[in-house]
């Protein structure tokens, strides 16, 4: 049986587009990394590899900087902002 795919990770890269910002996240388990190609609203939070997101079915996603955050505290701790969520573009897991 296979675990869903992780609805959280690092940013990794950040291109902006003409309507869109596209973030690349990556998120390692014990077995597998898992990369996430994203697709968001432009938005005025300066975005940078090593900050935090974490997205639900909702078209909600959330992002908090890695400068704000601790190890394991930004799922209750910390200040997280709302960015809009347009569409997961592509999902892949990769074995380690």
């Amino acid at each position: 049986m296979s675990l869903p795919f992780p609805k959280s990770g690092y940013i990794t890269s950040i291109v902006s587009l003409d309507c869109w910002i596209q973030i690349t996240t990556e998120v390692a388990t014990e077995t597998k990394r898992h990369c996430a190609v994203i697709l968001i609203g432009n938005t005025n939070y300066r975005l940078k590899p090593g900050d935090i997101v974490w997205w639900n079915e909702n078209r909600d996603i959330f992002w908090a900087p890695a400068s704000e955050m601790e190890e394991g505290e930004f799922w209750t701790e910390g200040e997280s902002k709302r960015l809009w969520l347009n569409k997961v573009a592509n999902q892949k897991s990769y074995a380690l």
